[in-house]
């Protein structure tokens, strides 16, 4: 059994529902309440303050069809369109990338601004938040006070942190306060209200730019209150009607919340905190006639939001005692068009005649025939080539890294191959835009070329036949070999410096040392050194930006060669061209004394190693590669546990006994649907990430996976979701038949939803088409998918934003559009990494509501979160991780009985100017003593912990009721019991210790 009295977010959500969202639903508002000193709360007339009158967005009605026992094999009504929307995206990927050039010079530019800033000291608005709040928090985890302020502003300071560090962080902060009353002012702004609990003095909640109340928290809890939650838990047999029939009797008030298998809620109002004593003490005398389990009693958190300014400064000089002209040095007339206009308009106002003029005209010197018959042209063109073309096309083929570099960084990628997308149809959807692209822009350049051959050397049908067939042929070998360069850094910025150096140094500089090397020894005749070149040729040919340049030298020799006839007309070339007719070379042709600028080696070498990239992309894919680290890694390592607990914990051990039996056992209704088995991950010999862990979901529960950073949560959640790959252990999903992790991995990811911690979205698509892309490869027919869409666009809150691109989204809702990307579908088993990390509190609790009915559908949730409250909201059990263990196991009021700390008593005191407050502290100490402690105090208010688990409730109301009729200073008091954040925090600390031992 359990109380809880009004949280803040109960207040936030009840002072928020009325407050409009657009300019359509707002009216005029005639009133504010605000705090003044008495008893009960007064209006004050305020005509700015505003109010809106929308409905709650209605839960899900009807679940959608679980993807159970459908077949893996992609028929041809899913795999085209599949196929198509898969493509999809990379329209709009292109479109914006060509906008904005944001994926490569970009991120290029903004990481020497970065580095630049962060030398300068003024780098702060461009980091990331969680640098921001370790720049203010980092020192003795507390805040930074500038020297000298008397108001500082602290906005979120424990946002991104988990729960210890948040305590931390508070208690610091607090004790700041403290010591500076009547000194300094603190302004915070925050999502999560427990730091305004404990920090604010009074609290303001405002909406859309509007105040809509303010005062303390205990005042904004008694306006806005609903009173006291009583959480009774039942144990089978259990009559609830006589239960609620003696409650009633007491506090006729009294209202049924909800009402479960396992547990009731009800509602006992504020006014009735005097029958309080009278109920516990029934209560706890009935326990066994009643069947009552346990009680609880909660206490909730919240988080903050971030601002920071950013300053920019423009300076110009003027000098009108001289003339500067600017112009582009790459347009190598511009010069001479500069002094020209300047020579104008300096003539034109001195002689006052404006129809004078100066012109300039370029008159380019022909060349003459016999320097159109220099050997050294050819050798010009090649060089002109080298470094022009290839490096342009080097850019152009970098640029394709950037799309399969971001998906798989970002875990977008993973979330598609989790629908059976296979990594086949993954690649060709790539290639084939990025192919397209390429051809586009070869296209584009040969125009040019066509138009600007004045010789008419590259415009013959033979030559630009050849040249096609070359850039065709280097383009399918060198976005593969791009491909290959997305996996080998997590950055594009790094990426693109390491496939431009890598490139650059063997693509260029050797190739065009090899090429001079070679001419010379060639006319030297030094066959040894001629033969050491090709085997250092051979090795690296592989390389596309080594063997394009190759091709392209040897086809613009002969090219050269096959049209001297036509170049030179000099009397001399003339009669040799009649000697010889007019026998063309052809560019496709293996190297030979005849032919020695044969390009055929070279092409053959492109066309091949695109085999081999193809089969590198593959085995990354399917994972090849990680799983023969994996082998060799526990041949080396072992996959034994580094330790066990030996003290493990009874629900610990008997969840493995559990997990055990559910192996043995054939499906049947009380079979769970995820059974996890001795799950081990090592990284090194001394350290193990996940050490034997084992549980069990079943369908239609929501379970809890708690514990600091650290503790392997993060791992545990990439294991199952087929990330990576476990030391030892399995994991296997029962629907229709069983499917392991181990043997069935493709099929067994396609049952899960997942939603990962870090926002797993393409910026270039908007909500709508991101989560077509989703229905799609989730099986749902294009016809359905937009009823699908809209649906869960509706549910989660996205209707403002839905034909928005995400990359403009905030925080918040791309955790909302990850979400529903994970729900989408309906996959039976549904993994969320703090799904609601950013999100306000509104947006919270709705999407609490959207889940609760997933698992009212027969879906099975496994959630990890740093916020306690959510955790109590979701999750029917939940567990808590500690070094790698599971430390404990159960439903949240079973851990709080059995973990419990005590009580938590919050004193609110009304006009203490002339009141020794000293004499009420030892009052209510002497009371409570040796089990009490005062752990924090503010201007009237006194936060009392009571460490005594054992003392009744009735006992607490009872005294604290006698205190308050002594003590006429006394406004109004809160008691609550242990909350899931303090058991948190108790496993935490021994976390701490483990990390200091080892």
């Amino acid at each position: 059994m359990g109380l809880s009295c009004t949280t803040m977010e109960e207040v936030f959500l009840k002072a928020e529902k009325n407050l409009p969202h657009s300019e359509d639903d707002i009216i005029v508002h005639s009133s504010v309440i605000t705090e003044v000193d008495g008893d009960e709360p007064e209006e004050t007339f305020n005509n700015d303050i505003t109010q809106k009158y929308t409905s709650k967005t209605s839960l899900m009605k009807n679940r959608l069809k679980v993807l159970l026992g459908k077949k893996a094999i992609y028929t041809y009504r899913r795999w085209i369109p599949s196929l198509f929307f898969v493509s999809y995206k990379y329209i709009f990927y292109w479109y914006w990338f060509v906008i904005g050039h944001r994926q490569g010079v970009g991120p290029i530019l903004l990481g020497l601004l970065t580095m630049k800033l962060t030398n300068n000291s003024i780098g702060e608005s461009i980091v990331s938040k969680g640098l921001k709040i370790s720049l203010s928090t980092y020192k003795d985890s507390s805040v930074y006070y500038r020297a000298g302020d008397n108001s500082p502003e602290n906005l979120e300071p424990t946002f991104v942190t988990i729960s210890k560090k948040n305590k931390a962080i508070v208690n610091e902060v607090s004790s700041e306060n403290r010591s500076f009353r009547g000194v300094r002012t603190i302004l915070i702004t925050t999502h999560f209200m427990e730091e305004a609990d404990v920090l604010g003095d009074r609290i303001a909640i405002m909406d859309h730019g509007q105040v809509k109340c303010y005062g303390s928290t205990l005042f904004l809890k008694k306006a806005y209150g609903t009173g006291y939650n009583l959480t009774i838990v039942k144990e089978e047999p259990c009559d609830e009607s006589k239960i609620i029939e003696a409650i009633k009797n007491i506090i006729p008030e009294a209202e049924v919340q909800s009402s479960l298998t396992a547990q009731v809620v009800i509602n006992l109002p504020n006014e009735n905190t005097d029958q309080f004593p009278e109920l516990f003490e029934i209560l706890e005398r009935n326990r066994e006639t009643f069947s009552i389990k346990g009680m609880d009693l909660l206490k909730m958190c919240k988080k903050d939001v971030l601002n920071y300014r950013t300053n920019l400064m423009i300076a110009g000089d003027f000098n009108k005692t001289n003339s500067t002209i600017f112009y582009n040095s790459i347009a190598i007339h511009t010069p001479a068009i500069g002094v020209n206009l300047y020579s104008n308009a300096l003539l034109q106002k001195l002689s006052g005649n404006d129809e004078s003029y100066i012109s300039t005209v370029n008159e380019p010197i022909k060349m003459s025939s016999a320097k159109k018959c220099d050997e050294g042209l050819g050798s010009s063109l090649v060089f002109l080539w080298m470094t022009t073309f290839t490096p342009g096309l080097l850019y152009l083929i970098g640029y394709f890294i950037a799309l399969p570099l971001n998906e798989r960084v970002s875990g977008i990628k993973q979330l598609q191959m989790m629908t059976k997308l296979s990594p086949i149809m993954y690649w060709v959807t790539c290639f084939i835009w990025d192919y397209f692209c390429y051809i586009v822009v070869v296209l584009l350049t040969m125009a040019i070329m066509y138009l600007t051959d004045i010789n008419d050397i590259f415009t013959g049908l033979n030559e630009v036949g050849g040249l096609l067939t070359l850039l065709f042929i280097y383009g399918w070998s060198a976005i593969l070999y791009a491909y290959v360069y997305s996996y080998l850094t997590n950055t594009l910025v790094s990426a693109m410096l390491l496939y431009i150096a890598v490139n650059y140094i063997l693509g260029m500089f050797i190739n065009i040392i090899l090429i001079l090397i070679s001419d010379a020894i060639r006319k030297r005749n030094k066959i040894n050194y001629f033969n050491t070149m090709n085997i250092i040729k051979l090795i690296i040919l592989i390389i596309p930006h080594f063997s394009f340049p190759l091709c392209l030298s040897g086809f613009i020799k002969i090219t050269w060669e096959n049209n001297m006839c036509k170049i030179c007309k000099s009397p001399k070339m003339i009669e040799v061209c009649k000697a010889i007719g007019s026998k063309r070379k052809s560019y496709f042709v293996f190297k030979s004394d005849e032919d020695p600028n044969g390009i055929l080696e070279e092409t053959l070498f492109l066309l091949l190693s695109s085999i081999l990239y193809i089969s590198v992309i593959l085995l990354f894919d399917f994972k090849i590669f990680h799983r023969l680290y994996q082998y060799v890694f526990n041949k080396i390592y072992g996959t034994g546990v580094s330790y066990r607990d030996v003290n493990e914990d009874p629900d610990v051990s008997s969840e493995r006994d559990k997990v055990n039996a559910a192996k043995t056992h054939s499906n049947s209704a009380s079979s769970p649907l995820l059974v996890v088995d001795d799950i081990v991950k090592k990284f090194s010999f001394n350290f193990t990430g996940v050490r034997g862990i084992s549980f069990a979901v079943y369908p239609g529960e929501c379970f809890g996976l708690l514990g600091v950073n650290g503790a392997g949560k993060t791992t545990t959640f990439r294991i199952l979701t087929g990330d990576i790959f476990p030391s030892k252990g399995d994991a296997s999903i029962l629907t229709d038949k069983l499917y392991k992790l181990s043997s069935d991995i493709n099929q067994y990811v396609s049952l899960i939803g997942y939603c990962p911690q870090f926002d797993a979205i393409n910026d270039q698509l908007t909500a709508r088409e991101t989560l077509k892309l989703m229905a799609i490869l989730r099986g749902i027919s294009p016809e359905n998918a937009k009823n699908h869409v809209d649906k869960w666009i509706r549910l989660l809150g996205l209707e403002e934003h839905k034909d928005r691109i995400c990359g403009t989204y905030s925080g918040g809702n791309k955790r909302k559009l990850n979400t529903a990307m994970a729900l989408i579908g309906d996959p039976p088993v549904v993994f969320l990494d703090e799904p609601t990390s950013g999100v306000d509190p509104v947006a919270r609790h709705n999407l609490w509501q959207v889940l609760a009915a997933s698992q009212r559908g027969g879906q099975a949730i496994v959630l990890t979160s740093h916020s306690m409250d959510e955790c109590e909201a979701l999750c029917n059990r939940l567990t808590i991780m500690v070094g790698g263990l599971l430390k404990c196991i159960g439903n949240i009021q079973y851990l709080k009985n059995r973990y419990g700390q005590g009580f938590t008593i919050m004193v609110k005191l009304r006009n203490i100017e002339n009141f020794n407050v000293s004499e009420l502290k030892t009052d209510i100490e002497s009371q409570f003593a040796p089990d009490i402690s005062l752990k924090d105090e503010h201007t009237g208010l006194l936060h009392y912990h009571i460490t005594n688990p054992n003392i009744l409730l009735s006992e607490i109301f009872r005294k604290m009721k006698e205190t308050k009729e002594n003590y006429t200073v006394i406004e109004d008091f809160t008691v609550s019991d242990t909350t899931l954040e303090q058991v948190f925090i108790a496993f935490a600390k021994k976390q701490a210790v483990l990390n200091t031992t080892t």
